[in-house]
């Protein structure tokens, strides 16, 4: 199982290097 938590977490970080 997929943890959303994690995944959460993975799109944060994603966010900041996209700036």
């Amino acid at each position: 199982m997929f943890n959303i938590s994690a995944f959460y977490l993975l799109v944060m970080w994603l966010c900041c290097i996209q700036t």
